[in-house]
């Protein structure tokens, strides 16, 4: 473990669960931490919005809030970059446009 992650993870505070009294462990990115995304959004990925503190039982089990590519972007205020997303965006617009 890198000594940067070391000095954020003593900050983590309580699972952000509901109802869960556990010490938060694990850093959950609800719009996956994956190669592809962190380079297309880089250190957004770590924004605060994205990142939910969570217990490790909770971590492990899959409780954490999980986004769409378009979930994350609103969120964080940035326009969808994946070619993919931006495809689906415009789907929709055409088919608000055509109903």
């Amino acid at each position: 473990m890198n000594s940067t992650f070391q000095k954020g993870f003593e900050k983590l505070g309580k699972c952000q669960i509901s109802g869960c009294p556990k010490k938060g462990e694990h850093r959950h990115h609800r719009f996956p931490n994956t190669k592809v995304n962190r380079a297309l959004y880089g250190s957004l990925m770590d924004d605060r919005r994205n990142v939910q503190t969570l217990c490790m039982d909770d971590h492990l089990n899959g409780y954490g809030e999980t986004w769409s590519e378009e979930e994350f972007c609103e969120a964080v205020g940035v326009p969808v970059q994946s070619k993919s997303g931006q495809m689906r965006a415009m789907r929709e617009a055409s088919c608000a446009d055509q109903a």
